[in-house]
């Protein structure tokens, strides 16, 4: 099996998954923060779910990996003034 592309994604899991009450549903960026992810889920007192991408991911950016990820706030990637860009999950 190939990784998702233009015409097959997971988006579905999100329209169940948040059917589900206080659960907390992440998606990782890298490979680094799937694990950070992964522990921040486990540390949370309530339900958690990692999305991640079927096939290839993109390598980690940053080592030592984050222990823990904030939940509910935004990584900054660049500053500008001229256009804001908000996603979630791989570029």
């Amino acid at each position: 099996m190939g990784g998702d592309g233009a015409t097959h994604q997971g988006s579905y899991d999100i329209g169940f998954l948040r059917c589900l009450p206080h659960l907390t549903v992440m998606t990782p960026s890298d490979e680094a923060e799937c694990w950070a992810l992964l522990e921040t889920g486990l540390a949370l007192d309530g339900p958690a779910a990692v999305r991640y991408p079927r096939g290839r991911a993109p390598g980690a950016s940053y080592w030592p990996r984050p222990s823990s990820v904030p939940i509910g706030r935004a990584v900054l990637r660049h500053r500008g003034k001229r256009l804001a860009l908000l996603g979630f999950g791989p570029f």
